[in-house]
């Protein structure tokens, strides 16, 4: 479980990476909710994280050292953050941002552990949504062309994935095996329909 921050009523927005054009955007997005919006930069890398919140100002915004693009919200709800990115445009232009909110559990981290950790899940969760998407991909397929054994095996890779996405219970290497898996059986079906 994730404890949010209890002191909701300050909330601020964090950009670290952000083209020109995502920049903007985002704080286009930050000022229509009245949330000020920062860009920071390698310097504070190494600083806890409730530290840097203190920010008043954008920093100087080389970021050299870490090759994702961030966007660091602080006093949000989860709900109330999401509502941000209802706007389709401003969806799709952070579509490749990483999202990240402050929770009372990260305050005390480094910006670099925090960007780490929030990088290595924004991995795990695109492997997942490739997963899910094979998954779905296979409602319809015509195995007709396969033979009885193949056919079982695809059953039971399919039958494995689902369960393994259900459980939450995954990590990359998990979801990188059931996915090639999962392609080694599809390769004898065909689809139904286009």
């Amino acid at each position: 479980m994730i404890l949010l921050r209890k002191n909701l009523l300050m909330k601020k927005i964090l950009l670290y990476g952000l083209s020109e054009k995502e920049n903007h955007t985002a704080r286009d997005m930050a000022q229509s909710a009245g949330v000020p919006a920062y860009v920071i930069g390698d310097e504070v890398l190494d600083e806890k994280v409730g530290d840097v919140l203190k920010i008043q100002e954008d920093l100087n915004p080389i970021h050299e050292q870490i090759e994702e693009e961030f966007l660091l919200a602080d006093g949000f709800q989860v709900s109330d953050f999401l509502g941000l990115l209802k706007n389709e445009r401003t969806a799709q232009a952070l579509q490749n941002v990483i999202k990240v909110i402050v929770s009372e559990e990260n305050l005390d981290w480094t910006v670099r552990a925090l960007f780490s950790r929030a990088g290595q899940q924004a991995v795990i969760n695109r492997k997942a949504a490739v997963l899910q998407g094979m998954i779905q991909a296979c409602n319809g397929l015509d195995v007709s062309g396969m033979d009885a054994q193949a056919q079982m095996l695809l059953k039971e890779r399919l039958r494995k994935s689902v369960l393994l996405l259900r459980s939450g219970n995954y990590d990359a290497d998990k979801l990188d095996q059931a996915a090639k898996e999962l392609s080694e059986s599809l390769k004898g079906s065909r689809r139904l329909y286009s």
